[in-house]
């Protein structure tokens, strides 16, 4: 047995460098054939440095989260349509037609939609076509806002 013990398999060079490179790595040590760096003697300017890129990265992305909030707000639906009446205060209520597209038949189809809005100053008047954008609510119906008047009625 004592034989055996003594005949250890070889292995190519190759090998040997690189089982020493991954014991070297698991040490915290360079590899071999590698200098290791030192560390720098300014360290403390290196970590403000950092501090630095940090604190302008996270302003970017402050900047774009704002932008993109700014942006969400234009997206809001806008509607065209009529106003049917306006006989409330503060609120005028609008027809908005579209056309659908019949699935068997292939016609189209009017289609339309009458949503309560809110008009601050009155302006708007029966007859009138006029683009309104989707609100928060502001009443238990009245979840759309008058952005402008497009057209008056004659």
């Amino acid at each position: 047995m004592a034989e055996q013990e003594e005949q250890t398999p070889q292995t190519d060079p190759e090998a040997q460098a690189q089982a020493e490179d991954a014991q070297a790595e698991d040490a915290g040590e360079a590899p071999a054939g590698e200098e290791a760096t030192a560390p720098e003697e300014n360290g403390d300017l290196d970590v403000a440095e950092e501090g630095a890129g940090v604190v302008a990265e996270q302003a970017a992305v402050d900047e774009e989260v704002l932008e993109a909030d700014e942006e969400s707000r234009n997206l809001r639906n806008e509607r065209v349509g009529v106003v049917v009446s306006d006989k409330m205060e503060k609120t005028i209520i609008v027809r908005i037609e579209r056309s659908k597209k019949h699935p068997m038949y292939k016609k189209y189809l009017k289609r339309s939609a009458r949503k309560m809005t809110h008009d601050e100053n009155g302006e708007a008047g029966e007859g009138d076509t006029v683009r309104i954008m989707e609100t928060r609510p502001i009443s238990k119906r009245k979840r759309w806002r008058l952005v402008d008047i497009l057209e008056r009625a004659a």
